[in-house]
């Protein structure tokens, strides 16, 4: 199956009218696990994002915290926000790598 169908599965452009069809789809093993890398692609791209913005966040921080006169909490929290989504994004890349090891691990026990 080509990542594309499942890509358009994901996708607000691609919505079939059959209910049936959604259940016949959602019992082929490969579109489930295309429709999942897909579905990962994304979020993984948005956790980039936040990962490239934690500089603004931290702009965005210390300008907050040296200006007294601005009580500005809710722009506080969107910048720790930032920063909580950057350090999850890490977490991930590290739960990507055991995968890769354990993976690894499984094909040298295998003798492959």
């Amino acid at each position: 199956m080509e990542r594309a169908r499942a890509r358009r599965a994901v996708s607000s452009e691609y919505v079939p009218s059959v209910p049936a069809f959604h259940k016949r789809w959602l019992r082929l093993r490969e579109f489930i696990d295309d429709y999942r890398r897909a579905r990962w692609e994304v979020v993984e791209q948005a956790y980039a994002r936040a990962q490239q913005n934690t500089g603004a966040a931290t702009t965005v921080l210390l300008k907050l915290m040296v200006d007294p006169a601005t009580p500005a909490s809710s722009r506080a929290r969107a910048a720790l926000g930032i920063f909580g989504l950057a350090r999850e994004a890490l977490d991930l890349d590290i739960e990507a790598r055991v995968s890769e090891l354990e993976r690894a691990a499984e094909g040298s026990a295998r003798g492959g």
